[in-house]
């Protein structure tokens, strides 16, 4: 949801743009909010607001590997990536399928961004690929338990029916 500290997640659960693009994809209002507001957050470059939107042992992995565990060292992963430069970049994500696994068990997948220039790059190039997100409900609210990201790909291609 970034190189991170190098750098390229979204991450944001996500990288996502401010409007989740999910017309043809049925979740829960309550989890569509829930990633809103992770986007919102990333667009406030509020890494604690972030990080709440996990669960409290929730945990992420940034497309290069590096594995965050528990509110606190989440927020710290986003403080620091805004800090070295991703603070003001706009953040994105449309999903592509929404899967309820088990009773307040969902499974997210869909395609995070991050657009705008970072200081020291000359581009502006926008950074992209895909994330897959566990959401667990609590109550009536959802967390995120698990958020992964990668960018060797940057789209969901449906395996062609009947092939092997």
């Amino acid at each position: 949801m970034l190189r991170y500290l190098g750098i390229s997640a979204m991450a944001v659960l996500l990288a996502f743009s401010g409007s989740m693009a999910t017309a043809q994809v049925r979740v829960d209002p309550a989890a569509r909010a829930l990633i809103e507001a992770y986007v919102a957050a990333w667009d406030r470059a509020d890494s604690k607001a972030m990080a709440a939107t996990f669960a409290p042992d929730g945990d992420f992995v940034t497309p290069d590997g590096l594995h965050a565990v528990g509110r606190r060292a989440i927020a710290s992963f986003y403080r620091s990536a805004f800090e070295r430069g991703y603070r003001g970049r706009k953040g994105g994500f449309e999903l592509a399928a929404a899967r309820e696994v088990a009773r307040g068990v969902l499974i997210l997948d869909g395609t995070w961004s991050i657009a705008g220039e970072r200081p020291g790059q000359s581009s502006g190039r926008p950074e992209s690929g895909l994330a897959t997100a566990v959401l667990i409900r609590t109550g009536t609210e959802w967390q995120i338990s698990a958020l992964r990201e990668q960018s060797s790909a940057t789209a969901l291609r449906a395996f062609p029916a009947g092939k092997r």
